[in-house]
């Protein structure tokens, strides 16, 4: 608030409250009469998140551009002060002159901002796009973003330059310049934050190796998918939309395979269908995503369809129909169908979770939050869980359901059952630390990020317990033995780095993991691997890891100068703020006397 500019990126750790610092600071402009029209851009999975923290802790009312709202011309903005819409909506091009012409904002907020790059030699993504466009319409534009470095430096000084395009000639030198970083970013660390009187507030976090034994029907499994995606990978080899689709397919099925036999299973039933002619796709029109827009995605590791099986069955069937990839496809399906069904009798992986996880945590009368990828994977756990403990009470969040569906189910896991199971795409963005704090990752994405973001949703300020976290790790394909070396390998690293940093504290070994993980390009080392080669990816994995080290040490270099909260008194110079004890279900309104 006291700085001679207003254009900021706040980088907290995941879980420290970074809408919470937007609401104060916007509460302190609201006093000096900047902050009338407020712009929030943030991902599709956070829209109903920034609305009810808005709503709930500052008493302000956000609309959310294309589901509460819509305009139809630019006279239409004067209507709409307070506005959020996902980046993607937001960044289309039906939508991106929309917002053009919606005129001048006191504050803009991006959230996720790192998805904002451009690298060198490639053309400019539509968000960057967005962003330079918006960054002329404001006079205060925050990014919020816990990695801001990705390991390419001109990246990350295209994003400053978003912000400060006045410091172009110091960002040009900041590799002998890094000071000039504490002029636009604000960082704070969970490890390092304390409150008024000096005590750590995170208690930290114990994550636990759970490892799984294979079973002869899923070695025969695997056996047979191999062969199935050697010859499905050799007809994408016929290239063009039909060659990429084919190739796209083959990709998610491992995706599926990785997760669970229950997530591969139903796509090869809804293949088996197709190729049957029986199937019809319950997507709507409009709603599925292009063939171009998924390999996108995936490109970047920001897929999280939680139904991703029916999403690519979809794709395929608009580009190429119903046609077979290759010649024995049917026959192959088939065989791989019933080896499934002799798997799930025999999963040790279900069997494991139950008996050394989830009796003990019933027993304890404890709570335990489950996650996994798909939502195949989250129907067999439910109804797992239901048929173990009846009386155990078991929620669900998936990204099919309604803000108030979600409400539900997150009032129902915090008053009386004991188990959560959530998809990657229902949990982003919600929090369930109020009376949990123990978690199991089921399966380990290909993206290693979101390792970090399960976690977040318990390991966050107002968490009064050491969170500990389970990892199941089941090594019955190539994918996961990948996953599972990569995490061997982060966790090794990680242990030894702490050992030798002079500033070891608690929780400083869990921090490195984050950082690392956070940048660990995995996804792209497994889609490109075709052959499925152990070897070449054993010296890939090192190679990737170590740009991690490299992308962490770099960000440690250049934000040595930047500083954080401080508990005696806020950044903002200006504010003393204060919280009424909290309510059901949600927090009562802050308020911030400037």
């Amino acid at each position: 608030m006291n700085s001679d500019h207003s254009n900021w990126l706040i980088a907290d750790d995941v879980g420290l409250g970074k809408t919470i610092e937007i609401g104060l600071l916007l509460a302190a402009k609201k006093r000096r009469r900047q902050a009338r029209r407020v712009l929030v851009v943030c991902p599709a999975g956070v829209v109903r998140q920034w609305q009810d923290e808005m709503r709930y802790k500052f008493n302000e009312d956000f609309r959310i551009y294309g589901l509460d709202f819509n305009i139809n011309q630019p006279s239409h903005w004067a209507t709409y002060d307070k506005v959020i819409v996902s980046i993607d909506r937001a960044k289309s091009d039906s939508h991106s002159p929309i917002f053009g012409d919606s005129g001048e904002w006191d504050v803009i907020v991006f959230d996720e901002a790192h998805h904002l790059s451009r690298i060198e030699g490639q053309a400019v993504t539509q968000r960057y796009q967005l962003a330079e466009r918006l960054k002329d319409m404001t006079d205060s534009f925050l990014f919020l973003t816990g990695t801001p470095h990705q390991g390419r430096t001109h990246q990350f000084v295209n994003l400053l330059l978003l912000l400060r395009p006045d410091l172009v000639e110091r960002f040009r030198r900041i590799s002998s310049d890094p000071a000039v970083v504490a002029e636009l970013v604000l960082r704070n660390r969970k490890s390092l934050v304390t409150d008024v009187s000096g005590n750590f507030i995170f208690r930290g976090q114990t994550t636990n190796r759970v490892d799984v034994p294979l079973s002869e029907s899923a070695r025969v499994f695997d056996a047979q998918l191999q062969s199935y995606l050697r010859y499905g990978y050799a007809a994408s080899e016929a290239g063009g939309t039909t060659g990429r689709a084919i190739g796209f397919v083959m990709t998610t099925y491992r995706k599926l395979a990785s997760s669970s036999i229950a997530a591969i299973e139903r796509a090869l039933e809804r293949r088996a269908s197709r190729l049957r002619g029986e199937n019809e796709s319950r997507l709507v029109d409009g709603l599925v995503p292009t063939l171009e827009e998924m390999e996108e995605a995936f490109e970047e590791g920001l897929d999280n369809a939680d139904d991703l099986g029916e999403v690519s069955d979809t794709i395929v069937v608009s580009n190429i129909g119903a046609n077979p990839f290759f010649e024995d496809e049917q026959r192959q399906i088939a065989q791989l169908l019933t080896t499934a069904k002799q798997v799930k009798r025999d999963d040790l992986k279900l069997r494991r979770f139950l008996s050394e996880i989830v009796d003990p945590i019933y027993r304890a009368n404890e709570r335990l939050l489950v996650f996994t990828e798909y939502r195949a994977n989250q129907d067999y756990l439910v109804t797992a869980l239901r048929e173990r403990h009846p009386d155990g009470g078991v929620a669900q969040i998936n990204g099919s359901m309604s803000l108030s569906e979600k409400r539900t189910n997150i009032d129902t896991f915090n008053d009386t059952a004991q188990f959560m199971v959530s998809t990657e795409a229902g949990g982003e963005g919600i929090n369930l630390h109020d009376r949990c704090h123990i978690l199991v990752n089921y399966d380990l994405p290909w993206n290693p990020s979101r390792l970090v973001q399960r976690a977040g949703r318990l390991y966050r300020y107002g968490q009064q317990k050491r969170v500990i976290v389970f990892n199941l790790t089941a090594e019955d394909g190539f994918d996961n033995k990948t996953l599972s070396m990569m995490l061997d390998r982060v966790e090794s690293i990680a242990q030894d780095m702490a050992e030798v940093d002079d500033d070891y504290r608690d929780g400083l070994e869990t921090e490195i993991i984050g950082d690392l993980l956070e940048r660990l390009d995995i996804a792209s080392i497994l889609s490109a691997n075709r052959s499925m080669d152990v070897s070449r990816t054993d010296a890939e994995i090192d190679a990737a890891i170590e740009r991690a080290r490299e992308a962490k040490r770099q960000q440690e270099n250049l934000f040595a100068h930047v500083e954080g909260y401080n508990p005696q008194g806020s950044w903002t110079g200006e504010c003393i703020v204060s919280r009424q004890p909290k309510e059901r279900g949600f927090s009562k309104p802050f308020s911030a006397a400037c």
